[in-house]
Parts: C-alpha cells; structure tokens; sequence
C-alpha cells in the first residue's frame, strides 16, 4: 500500500476505534466474555449479580472490569503477553478488536505496561491494528499511572513523529485527568520540539473541558497557539458539543486577528444563535475589535438570513456601525437573499448607510443573479440609481459571467463613468458576445452610430 494511503488508512482507523470505544463504553466493562490472562474467556463478575436479582434479593454492587480481572489476573510475563498481543492483532475486525484490546488492558497493572508495549514491538505487531494497540495500551497505562508511561516514552523515543499515536493518547489522557501535572511534566521534556507539541495537545485538550482556562494556560505557557490557529480550531470544535456561550467569550479573549479565530468565532457565534438569538447578537455587538465583531456578526446573521430574511434585512440596517467593516456581513446578505425578489434588494440596498455598504451588497447580488439569470441581472443593475455601486456591479456581472452577453449588457458597460474601467469592460462585454451571438454581436457593432471607427476596432482588438 503507498505510504499516503496506509497514512489515511491507519488515521481512519484509529478513529474509529476510539469512536467505538466511547460509543460501547461501560458495555465492554460488564459484557459476557473477558480475554483472561492466558488468552481464554472467562466469566464477568456480572453473572453473579445478575444471579442475586433473580433471586429476587438485592443485587450486590456489580464489581467493576479492573476489579474482577484484579481478581483473576495471573502475572504477566514477556511470552504471555506476545502471545495475546499478537492475537489481538489477528481479531477479524475493528469492533472485536477492540473490545477484546480493552478487556485485555484492564487486566493489566502498571508495571505490566513495559512489557506490553515491549511485546507490541515486534516486527509481526507492524500494522494498522498493531499501532492503535499501542495506543490502546498507552491510554489505559496513563490512566493508572501517566508519569511512568511518560517516563517510558521518552527513554525509549516513542513520542512525536509523523503518526504519534502514543503522544497523543499520552497528553489527551494525563491532561484529561491531571492537566497541571500534565503540563508540568511537558515543561520538563528537554527535546524543544517534542516539549512544544505536547504542551500544544495539552493545552488542546484542556480546552474541551474549560476554555477560559486554556486561553489562560495559552497566554503562559504556549502564546504561539493564539495566533496560528491551534487554540481556536480546538475552541470551535468544542462549541459544537459544549456551551457556544462560553468559547465565544474565550475566543474573544484571546486577543488575536488571523483567519482561524475569525473562523472560529463565526462559527461558535452561529452556534450560539441557534438557540438564543438575541443573547448572540448582543455578544456580537459588545464586541470591541472590528474584525472580532464581524466575525461573530456574520455568524448570527446566517442563520438568521436563512430563518427570516426580512426581519435579518431590517435588523442589519440597523446596526450600529462603529468602526467594524460590514462587507463580509453584507456577503451574508447577498448569498441568501432570493433571487427572485431582485426588486426587494434592491429597494433594500438603497437604504445602507455608506456607498462602501451599498457597492459591496450589490457587486456580489449581482454577480449571483448573473450566474444564475444573466437576463434578470441586467435588469436589476439597469434599476439601479448611477454611481459607483452601480458600475462595480457591472463590472463585477460582465468579467463574472460569460452569459452576461448582449445589447443591454453593452449599453450598461457603455455607461460606466470611470473611462478606463468603462473601455476595459466595454470590451469584455463585446467579447462575451461574439462568443455567444457572433452574428449579432458584430451587427450591432457595425450599425451602432454612437461608436467612432477606432473604438470599433479598439473593441474588436484581443
């Protein structure tokens, strides 16, 4: 298999395997069969229990996995744990692998742990099924012990690189568990860039749980995750599954302006809409950068352009503007506006405040309306009062679409007041037509009284 394939493949993988981890949880603790420590099932302590209900007495409390393996376990030593190692690495497929990898590491302790990633080693291990073992296996050893996994990994050079499954099993655990003892260990790791990724998946994972914590942690300890995205992307994708309001206001503290914050800001922001939209519209409002504010801005309006057009168009006219810049936020506006109601636009365009306002709003509607009806896009711009919003627009439609092409089309590239711009797109537009009507195109270049010889020629010149 490539080396790029076998990449995405082990990826995949391992995603699934911690997705069916979670999504079978407690199940794998209590379910029929357990691999023993010679590699046989044996019986849950589950059956007991079930055994004193049907009695019809009060069931004891069910031991857990770790508890009822403690009980059966029987030392481990370097051949044992090859031989199961290696049969679970032959399971026939992702969902019995890794049930049967979970019951096996809880019946490990964690001194065990040496020896089992010892035997995961082997060259018969290599594999998509051999590397999440070990990633399997370092989870459940951070678990009971994070610093000596820790200790292990970095004596014998198993952290970082280009699949660092055991890196990130490592720090996404201890961090879950322990952050501060997580992070204070990192800090310790004398390989720089090792140090700086565990600190960074550290920091990552403390965002999942407490986001104005890991803007702190991040200003500390790692300030280069506020500006390249790392902290936000892992803010925005905790927004998803967590409370919007919160990572909005940790995303507003972090400071920054790159394009990943913004993102992310947008898309926590709409979140928050979702569910309380006037609480995010506030929010948007209070917000003292510019671009910050946009940014959260076009998250409330696109769902509320999608939910009630009208009501959004009336709310946006309305905004206080402030120094924040309102073009991406009109984008918003054009892209959902229907298509249909030209004349609505553009009775509402006419409203905005600022010509920079109006010339954004209508040089994107237009250029949607001519992709989708050239005909109709010529008669909106046509209605349109003369100015530079207007021949924006017809520049934008006649460079944008080669179906912008006829009679109209030249008289309104004919009316643009800028003359270099007017002859540019003027010449565009004659272009577009001979391509799609040559004969009627070059009739009415020949027959138009309006135009002298040479600009004939100039608009017949490539």
């Amino acid at each position: 298999m490539p080396p790029l394939s076998r990449t995405l493949l082990v990826a995949a993988l391992v995603l699934a395997a911690f997705i069916a981890g979670v999504l079978l949880g407690g199940t794998l603790s209590t379910g029929p069969s357990l691999v023993s420590a010679g590699g046989e099932k044996a019986n849950t302590a589950g059956a007991a229990t079930s055994a004193e209900a049907a009695k019809g007495g009060t069931p004891a409390k069910r031991e857990t996995m770790a508890e009822a393996a403690e009980k059966r376990r029987l030392p481990w030593d370097k051949e044992r744990l090859a031989h199961t190692t290696a049969a679970l690495v032959r399971e026939s497929g992702i969902a019995n692998f890794v049930r049967h990898s979970m019951q096996f590491m809880d019946q490990l302790s964690a001194t065990d742990f040496p020896l089992a990633l010892e035997a995961n080693a082997a060259p018969e291990m290599r594999g998509e099924f051999g590397e999440m073992l070990a990633g399997i296996a370092v989870t459940r050893w951070a678990e009971l012990d994070a610093k000596a996994a820790a200790d292990y990994l970095v004596a014998h050079e198993k952290l970082g690189g280009f699949i660092d499954i055991a890196g990130v099993a490592l720090w996404n655990t201890w961090a879950a568990n322990d952050p501060d003892a997580a992070l204070a260990y990192a800090k310790t790791m004398t390989d720089e860039s090792r140090r700086e990724e565990a600190i960074k998946k550290i920091i990552q994972t403390i965002a999942q749980a407490d986001p104005a914590k890991a803007v702190a942690y991040a200003k500390l300890h790692a300030p280069e995750m506020l500006g390249n995205g790392d902290l936000s992307s892992a803010l925005s994708s905790r927004s998803r599954g967590g409370d919007p309001e919160v990572t909005a206001r940790s995303l507003a503290n972090i400071g920054t302006d790159d394009s990943d914050t913004r993102d992310a800001m947008r898309n926590t922001v709409g979140n928050w809409a979702m569910t309380d939209h006037a609480a995010a519209l506030a929010f948007a409002q209070s917000l003292s950068s510019p671009t910050a504010r946009a940014a959260a801005l076009i998250g409330v309006y696109n769902q509320w352009f999608d939910r009630d057009p009208k009501e959004a168009a009336a709310s946006f006219l309305a905004e206080p503007r402030g120094e924040a810049d309102f073009d991406s936020v009109l984008l918003v506006a054009a892209s959902r506006w229907t298509l249909s109601d030209w004349q609505g636009a553009n009775a509402w365009s006419a409203q905005l405040p600022t010509e920079k306002e109006r010339t954004a709003f209508v040089t994107n509607f237009s250029m949607r309306l001519g992709r989708e009806n050239p005909d109709e896009s010529v008669k909106w711009i046509a209605a349109l009062p003369d100015g530079l919003p207007r021949d924006t627009a017809i520049v934008a439609t006649i460079e944008g679409s080669r179906t912008s092409a006829s009679q109209a089309s030249m008289d309104l590239a004919l009316s643009i007041a800028n003359p270099s711009a007017r002859q540019k797109t003027t010449r565009q537009a004659m272009q577009n037509w001979f391509y799609k009507d040559p004969a009627a195109a070059y009739d009415w270049l020949q027959n138009d009284p309006t135009l002298t010889p040479e600009q004939k020629r100039a608009l017949l010149a490539k």
